[in-house]
């Protein structure tokens, strides 16, 4: 029993171990590592505000008065996001940013821009929400939401807390499916901490925490932001990825196309080791021009956003 229960402790410790927090942020300082959006607060009941909880408020990091209708959340230990009635786009000049389920509701929130996951795989987001526990929640208008954009391919959403009915006001919870209602844990006053997993992996991400709430009475707050990796990308898939570097035609006469890379500075060097040329791509199968040099051997270093490189021969004709 012994052994097992020790096999079972090393298991979990290995699972624990093998989390590799990538990127935190705790809103302690405003706007230190990402921007607000859709920030106002006319003193009462339509606000969206950074608080401690107590009389301590920002909007657009300036200090204020802490709106009269603001509940204080616990579990936290400092600063985090609250909002509520924030889809007053008329009355609030800076929520301009449409929701996801139509331009009628507006979003209050932050954004994190360009952090690296070059060398990393098995993502998650860790972020805790709160919520006034009441049924008080209107369907498709109020939600917490999570976005993360790899690479400038497009946001896609992967956390996401919303009313548990779909027809009628209900409490706010945990939002498996993604559907729009929510059918997992229900958010409380107190913060409770939720991890999504984020698909895919790439060079730089951009993540979106947003939050609507149509209505007074109707609190919703977030707090800590994690990102996590289960796995470090291996020197092998690096390696076969520098593999795949090529240039086409090689041999060539003036110009000659370089092949699966996408964003890199290619060092031309000639045959006594000399650089007679830089160029920058940005795109896959961009093209190297070699119409001011000579007729011979060169050597092309490629060198890519992350770091690694590769060196190749290539000749003119």
């Amino acid at each position: 029993m012994k052994k097992i229960t020790l096999l079972v402790t090393l298991l979990l410790m290995q699972y624990v171990t093998s989390q590799t927090l990538i990127f935190t942020e705790n809103f302690e300082i405003c706007e230190g590592t990402y921007s607000e959006f859709g920030q106002y607060s006319d003193g009462s009941a339509d606000y969206f505000v950074r608080t401690d909880g107590s009389n301590i408020t920002t909007v657009d990091c300036d200090f204020t008065s802490k709106p009269l209708s603001t509940i204080v959340f616990t579990n936290t230990n400092g600063f985090y996001y609250t909002g509520e009635d924030t889809d007053r786009s008329l009355e609030n000049p800076n929520n301009t940013n449409p929701g996801a389920f139509g331009s009628q509701t507006y979003s209050s929130g932050v954004h994190f821009a360009g952090i690296n996951i070059s060398e990393y795989g098995g993502l998650t987001v860790s972020c805790s929400f709160a919520a006034i526990n009441t049924p008080s929640f209107e369907p498709n208008l109020e939600y917490i939401r999570i976005y993360v954009n790899i690479d400038n391919a497009g946001w896609q959403l992967i956390g996401a807390a919303a009313p548990k009915s779909p027809s009628v006001s209900s409490e706010m919870a945990i939002d498996t499916n993604l559907d729009g209602t929510g059918n997992g844990t229900i958010l409380t006053e107190a913060f409770q901490k939720f991890t999504f997993d984020v698909p895919g992996t790439g060079t730089t991400m951009n993540v979106r925490i947003e939050m609507n709430s149509s209505s007074s009475n109707e609190e919703l707050a977030f707090d800590t932001f994690e990102l996590s990796s289960s796995t470090t990308l291996s020197s092998e898939k690096i390696e076969n990825d520098l593999e795949l570097m090529t240039f086409y035609p090689n041999p060539f006469h003036d110009t000659t196309t370089i092949k699966n890379v996408k964003e890199a500075q290619v060092y031309i060097y000639n045959s006594l080791g000399v650089l007679v040329d830089m160029q920058e791509i940005d795109k896959n199968n961009a093209t190297i021009s070699l119409i001011a040099q000579k007729s011979g051997v060169y050597l092309a270093k490629i060198v890519l956003s992350n770091g690694n490189s590769k060196t190749l021969k290539i000749v003119k004709k």
